[in-house]
């Protein structure tokens, strides 16, 4: 899990505390019907946007990305079959199963990697016991 918090110094506690709050009450209680519907439907739409954007790019440039792809001896696979498997995957998602699988991955021990921009005071910040 990735994500980017852009905060001045004085508010990163606070910032922190909140980010660890929320995936804790995610780990806890996992994602209401209304979420899981609300996400599900922005991936499918994403799905759709991706392959509208493959659809329109030129042949010479979907020939030259699989060549190179091969070259490197990476696994690669049709736009067409990609979008067929993640439509199934999505398909086949349940609440009941993103819920599960969210506790398993928040019930983790977590790491934090703190990048501050250059030239900001560094501050340093210790999670309080139990947050995560």
């Amino acid at each position: 899990m990735r994500s980017n918090l852009n905060s001045p110094n004085d508010n990163l506690n606070n910032g922190l505390a909140f980010i660890a709050r929320e995936l804790a009450n995610v780990r806890n209680n996992g994602l209401s019907q209304d979420e899981f519907n609300a996400l599900l439907a922005q991936k499918t739409d994403q799905l759709s946007k991706l392959f509208a954007t493959y659809a329109r790019t030129d042949t010479d440039v979907l020939m030259s990305q699989r060549l190179r792809s091969q070259q490197s001896g990476v696994v690669d696979i049709a736009p067409e079959q990609y979008q067929k498997l993640r439509q199934a995957f999505l398909s086949s998602l349940t609440l009941e199963s993103l819920n599960q699988e969210l506790k398993l991955q928040l019930s983790q021990d977590a790491t934090l990697v703190l990048l501050q921009p250059k030239g900001e005071p560094e501050m340093k910040y210790e999670a309080a016991p139990g947050n995560l």
